[in-house]
């Protein structure tokens, strides 16, 4: 069985040089952050700001979206109904990994806050410790510390990289490379991992293959969950492009506080947006 995980190979993604395969008459879709969908958002202010460290760029706590200033991507607070607990390491998700420049202090804060973990122990991974973590709303998140190469300076609280669990691998390179159009970083790793570029040439996500990620069945408009959130220059071209390519699309040019956006399922359950840049 494959036992790379999304962290072991991020730092290696590194080593690697991105490439920007722009086409005119294609998606040319590139990242733009990561969606938190949360069910009051004073508990989500409290916990990602009181507990996190995070600071409010946009929204305040009447807001049904919230911005949070992350040096890395954008990271939204949406406002949703239903608390889902992920059935991890059972189901298929998209998760967030935040770094660290000391897990153990990190831990130790987060559990006299009252945080959630998934285990006991940091787990051993290709660049360093990792761990995981509940917010109140059910989503589970990685925290990592980089111990290998030189010591970064960085500002917490940060996204590391944004990524995810599926059980077929194949398919989602179909769904994701293919389909949507993100170049291929590298095969270096596939399988059982697959990094991604953006059409900016910048790395945008890893899917990796997990065995026992099966798929999940959510709500869009009433339970939790974290989706990855994409931009284009034309959202209507590609809202067109992607019927043509027979992908599910869920919402169709919805408006928010981050501008018009469309909302896709993959093959395995997981939600993105692509919204208008």
């Amino acid at each position: 069985m494959f036992r790379f995980s999304i962290i072991n190979i991020a730092f290696c993604l590194l080593l690697t040089a991105p490439c920007n395969s722009q086409n005119v008459n294609g998606l040319n879709l590139e990242l733009l952050g990561a969606k938190i969908k949360v069910t009051d958002m004073k508990e989500a202010l409290d916990f990602y700001v009181g507990v996190m460290g995070y600071k409010v760029k946009a929204g305040n706590i009447d807001s049904d979206l919230v911005i949070l200033e992350d040096p890395v991507m954008t990271l939204a607070l949406s406002k949703t109904n239903k608390v889902r607990k992920v059935n991890y390491p059972n189901e298929t998700q998209t998760i967030l990994v935040f770094e660290t420049k000391n897990l153990d202090s990190a831990v130790m804060a987060l559990r006299k806050r009252g945080v959630e973990f998934y285990c006991d122990e940091p787990q051993k991974v290709g660049v360093g410790l990792s761990t995981k973590f509940y917010d109140p709303f059910g989503n589970i998140h990685s925290l990592l510390q980089e111990t290998v190469g030189e010591k970064r300076n960085f500002k917490e609280p940060r996204i590391y990289n944004v990524g995810y669990y599926i059980d077929d691998i194949e398919k989602g390179r179909q769904f994701y490379s293919v389909n949507l159009e993100l170049p291929i970083r590298t095969l270096r790793y596939y399988p059982p991992a697959l990094p991604l570029n953006d059409n900016k040439g910048e790395f945008c996500t890893i899917l990796h293959y997990r065995q026992t990620a099966s798929k999940v069945e959510i709500n869009y408009d009433k339970e939790t969950y974290v989706a990855l959130m994409l931009k284009t220059s034309n959202i209507t071209n590609v809202l067109e492009l992607l019927k043509k390519k027979n992908i599910s699309i869920v919402k169709q040019l919805r408006q928010s506080a981050l501008g018009e956006y469309i909302v896709l399922v993959d093959a395995f359950g997981n939600y993105l947006e692509i919204y208008q840049e």
